[in-house]
């Protein structure tokens, strides 16, 4: 009966999603100072942190980060995927040269990308921060030519129908109800039709033959993940440009949603917010560009 009782006590503890163990803590309560949904309860120095609102917890694992003895286990977190970080010195000017020289690469080699580098580089892309580390974004990876002919065509296909909208009677009426719209539409207006017209020609002009497109979508109802998708986007183009892999963000695809949601089945509650090429660069570019002065207002 008392072994059947302890069992049980167990089970409930071990209900616990944080479990501190006490002959690894120091005492020095970072647990709980670098926990901002209070979490832990505030401890007195030389005390032992003790959880108190686990409820609270959004499993961003600050906790397990920072503490500097591993004292700390969570059980939303993956032990086997947690590593010391080490040193993070990397300095500014080889930092700024990097940012600088990554190019958008529109024309690649035929060589296709290995199934394992692509999966690493969803790994890093997941790293990125996200809504109260919601994680709210899901990935489509699209290797198949004939899948891309298809979402080339579609795509394609949406911005032809566009302009016959933006062919001057009509965009003239239209111009009446949303002529913030229409002017915006008109400054891109040359883009559409060379688009369509490349297309005509047998060019690919909005994939770019690229071996591979990953798509990231999020829920439509959450307003961060458009956001969430976007950073995610970002920390997989610049790590790809490490492994010497070229990237292209094509704003032409998500501009098409409703083509791009019809080719790749994607369900109704689910929108992309970021499309990506990814292959071998055919270029390489030796030197980077200016760009404007930041247009900054200091308050």
């Amino acid at each position: 009966m008392i072994s059947t009782l302890g069992n049980t006590i167990k089970g409930v503890l071990d209900l616990s999603i944080i479990t501190i163990e006490q002959e690894l803590c120091r005492k020095c309560g970072l647990c709980s100072a670098v926990c901002v949904d209070d979490v832990f309860a505030k401890a007195n120095p030389g005390e032992f942190p003790q959880v108190a609102k686990e409820k609270n917890c959004f499993s961003c694992g600050h906790c397990v980060s920072v503490c500097p003895n591993n004292a700390i286990k969570h059980k939303r977190l993956r032990n086997e995927n947690i590593r010391p970080i080490g040193s993070k010195t990397l300095e500014p000017e080889v930092m700024e040269n990097f940012l600088r020289s990554k190019r958008s690469a529109r024309h690649f080699k035929k060589t296709e990308v290995e199934k394992g580098i692509i999966i690493r580089l969803l790994h890093i892309a997941q790293q990125a921060p996200s809504d109260a580390n919601s994680q709210d974004r899901r990935y489509i990876v699209v290797t198949d030519p004939q899948k891309i002919e298809e979402l080339e065509k579609n795509v394609v296909k949406y911005y032809k129908s566009l302009l016959f909208w933006m062919k001057y009677p009509v965009r003239k009426f239209l111009d009446l109800f949303t002529p913030n719209l229409i002017r915006e539409l008109e400054k891109i207006l040359p883009d559409f039709t060379g688009m369509v017209k490349k297309y005509q020609l047998g060019e690919r002009p909005v994939f770019r033959n690229a071996p591979c497109i990953i798509f990231i979508c999020a829920n439509k109802g959450n307003v961060m993940g458009k956001d969430n998708c976007i950073i995610a986007q970002d920390y997989l183009m610049l790590q790809a440009e490490t492994m010497g892999l070229g990237s292209c963000v094509i704003g032409n695809a998500t501009g098409a949603p409703g083509s791009i949601a019809k080719s790749l089945k994607i369900a109704k509650e689910q929108q992309v917010y970021a499309a990506i090429i990814l292959g071998y660069p055919e270029y390489f570019f030796v030197r980077g560009v200016d760009r404007q002065d930041p247009e900054v207002k200091w308050l």
